[in-house]
């Protein structure tokens, strides 16, 4: 969890910043008009799952997913990256990272994204 005061590594105009539960766990998920280092943010985050995302000029959005570096060995994403693969070609990433596709960005909106991943996470 963040501290109380403590100065957030994202912009102060990021919207949607919240958590919701994945299982038995809350996840953060940070929507901000522009990028954001996962590494940084994790400094303040401390939920197992993150998700950054962000609008693209085309009208769709970069998601970016990754596992808190406390929660290595845990949770590993590379199912739940084949599964968005599944519906929409160019998911993909690692174990720990990874995210929407890198040309053109993905069609998925927020809420159908969350509920893949509370479905995934359901199983961990």
């Amino acid at each position: 969890m963040a501290r109380r005061g403590a100065t957030a590594p994202w912009p102060r105009n990021a919207v949607g910043a919240g958590r919701w539960p994945g299982g038995r766990r809350k996840n953060t998920v940070i929507d901000t008009p522009r990028y954001l280092d996962p590494l940084a943010v994790y400094r303040v985050v401390d939920t197992p799952v993150m998700v950054l995302t962000r609008p693209l000029p085309e009208g769709t959005r970069s998601y970016s997913l990754g596992v808190h570096p406390k929660a290595y060995g845990r949770v590993d994403l590379r199912p739940l990256f084949a599964r968005l693969a599944a519906v929409e070609p160019g998911w993909g990433g690692r174990a720990t990272v990874g995210g929407s596709p890198i040309k053109g960005g993905s069609r998925l909106d927020l809420p159908t994204l969350i509920r893949h991943l509370q479905e995934f996470l359901g199983g961990h």
